[in-house]
């Protein structure tokens, strides 16, 4: 039994040792550790309780006492679980701590570079990092720039002004930030933020909060409404609990010319 708990000890040392040196190599972008057990009749009540818990790769784990344990199992002599490793960015791509998202009022730091002409690796990326800050605390703010460059930044309940502090790299950029569950946003974009999109001509913007995403682009075709909205539209809108402000918004892109879009997301 000891040679088997060493063995599944050198194992899961075997394989973080040998992603470090890939992430230090560039070649293995950013990644999060799953534990996982043995799955059989033989698992203890520890580490059946430690199943499934997820950590960031240079994160220790704690145990359903909060207690720091390690980096990877045991979690105890002749302990059998192993990692799970779940690629969430390319190479070259830092990911989100939790410390950087629930500190307010940090300006724009580099994340990395992705290739600003691969729209589906972009829209990859963006998906991950509205899944990190979609429930933090504070409004947190991705910014890809129109070379590639991705900064986050984070500001306060209702606002991340220090993503202004780019200048001239907001210009044909892609943003995308959160409405904290208890700030001012109404399910939809703020006047800051539509003031944001066309004052700095960003190429995309997007919202996240606990229910909705939303997106204004600079294509008025690609949009949920592409045709002024009638009369039963506007009553049937306002009547909803979520619409109100979404209504406005659907009738500020028409008039400038932009399209506009909102959906549920998981």
């Amino acid at each position: 039994m000891l040679a088997e708990s060493s063995s599944v000890e050198l194992f899961n040392k075997g394989i973080y040792e040998l992603l470090s040196k890939g992430k230090e190599l560039g070649i293995i972008g950013a990644c999060e550790k799953i534990w996982v057990t043995a799955e059989d009749e033989k698992v203890c009540r520890d580490c059946v309780l430690m199943s499934g818990k997820v950590a960031t790769f240079n994160e220790r784990f704690r145990d359903y006492h909060g207690n720091v344990i390690g980096l990877f199992p045991p979690l105890h002599p002749h302990c059998r679980c192993v990692i799970f490793y779940r690629m969430l960015l390319p190479p070259g791509l830092d990911d989100l701590t939790p410390e950087a998202m629930s500190t307010p009022n940090t300006p724009p730091y580099p994340l990395g570079h992705v290739d600003a002409g691969d729209s589906e690796l972009i829209s990859a990326v963006l998906n991950h990092y509205e899944g990190r800050i979609s429930p933090q605390p504070i409004e947190n703010a991705i910014v890809i720039t129109a070379d590639g460059e991705v900064y986050h930044a984070t500001g306060d309940l209702n606002s991340v002004d220090p993503i202004l502090g780019l200048g001239s790299k907001l210009n044909g950029a892609t943003v995308t930030h959160n409405h904290p569950k208890d700030s001012e946003g109404d399910y939809s974009f703020s006047g800051d933020d539509i003031d944001l999109f066309k004052n700095e001509n960003l190429d995309r913007l997007r919202g996240i909060d606990e229910y909705f995403a939303y997106e204004l682009n600079r294509n008025p075709n690609d949009s949920d409404f592409t045709t002024p909205l009638t009369t039963e539209e506007m009553l049937e809108m306002m009547e909803k609990p979520f619409d109100s402000v979404h209504m406005a918004v659907v009738i500020k892109a028409q008039i400038e010319g932009w399209g506009y879009r909102r959906w549920r997301h998981e």
